[in-house]
């Protein structure tokens, strides 16, 4: 089974949670292009260098979920990577469009949903997670983190698909 970061659940509301996230690394890379391609071909580049493509050649462990995020000029790609405590026990990519970095502990506003992720399905969701957090006044960060647990072949309604969206700290007092 495929390793996933460590989060604590703060507070639940059905499919809706809010999570601490501890520390975790990441590859990732920049794509450009309409989502679904994005997330294909920073996948691609990814697995590249999971699969051995690094000064080492060594295989690095599936780690989920793949995430992606809008940014000015594209999307953001990334892979978690669990097994490795720190940035420097990581192999280096031989792709030099690949970036490593270490996220810091986050709280996030999370919503889960089955199915084929496509962007009208996403874009339901995301509204539904800022309503919610409207709500209960969880301030947001402005750009949602896409997140995918399974292989292209699962059937959708096993799938697990979430929403995420950065809680900004120190605003607002949780449970």
């Amino acid at each position: 089974m495929s390793k996933e970061p460590k989060y604590e659940v703060l507070e639940s509301y059905g499919k809706i949670e809010l999570r601490l996230y501890w520390p975790f690394l990441v590859a990732e890379v920049e794509t450009s292009g309409l989502r679904k391609e994005a997330i294909r071909s920073g996948f691609r580049i990814l697995a590249n260098y999971i699969f051995g493509n690094n000064t080492t050649s060594k295989k690095l462990s599936m780690s989920i979920p793949v995430t992606q995020q809008e940014i000015d000029q594209g999307w953001k790609i990334r892979f978690m990577l669990t097994e490795a405590s720190h940035l420097d026990s990581l192999p280096q990519p031989n792709n030099q469009l690949i970036k490593l970095h270490s996220i810091p502990r986050k709280k996030f506003a999370v919503i889960r949903f089955s199915g084929t992720p496509n962007d009208k399905k996403i874009q339901c969701y995301t509204q539904r997670l800022r309503q919610f957090a409207d709500a209960h006044q969880w301030p947001l960060h402005d750009k949602p983190v896409l997140a995918f647990y399974n292989p292209p072949w699962t059937l959708p309604f096993l799938r697990r698909n979430e929403v995420l969206i950065e809680v900004l700290e120190g605003v607002v007092k949780f449970k």
